[in-house]
């Protein structure tokens, strides 16, 4: 456990010790939630489905069957997604609520299906991206 997370503990124990009742466990998840993420992953498919030439310039994978558009999905999983979910930012005013609930004396806690199962280095990189969006939280829980 970091210093950060040490003083982040002692204040919601405090605060909880003061009004047992009153603190709430709160799950929070990245994908969907913190973030826009559906929005950037369906742009940036598109964008790479484009580019492979398996969609043609003005058209919407939203406006395909499925069935009808065959690529690899694999291949843009591999050369994509961990550049998407690392760079992608927060929904305005994510931090600022965190906050706000962790200093009331809520136990905030981030819940994501995201592991090291998918990519190498994956939670410590999840926790870093966190850190640097001022994010945040009493303990994590990964898919692992």
């Amino acid at each position: 456990m970091t210093v950060r997370e040490r003083m982040l503990a002692l204040k919601i124990k405090e605060k909880q010790d003061k009004n047992p009742e009153y603190a709430k466990k709160i799950g929070v998840d990245i994908d969907d939630t913190l973030t826009s993420f559906s929005d950037i992953y369906y742009s940036e498919l598109q964008k790479w489905l484009l580019k492979k030439g398996i969609i043609k310039y003005g058209e919407n994978i939203f406006s395909k069957d499925v069935k009808d558009i065959k690529f690899d999905f694999k291949e843009f999983w591999n050369n994509c997604m961990l550049e998407i979910t690392l760079n992608i930012e927060c929904k305005n005013g994510a931090s600022e609520i965190i906050n706000k609930l962790l200093n009331e004396g809520h136990e905030v806690y981030i819940i994501t299906a995201r592991s090291n199962n998918y990519f190498d280095g994956y939670i410590e990189k999840t926790k870093k991206w966190l850190e640097r969006r001022n994010i945040n939280y009493t303990d994590s829980y990964f898919n692992s």
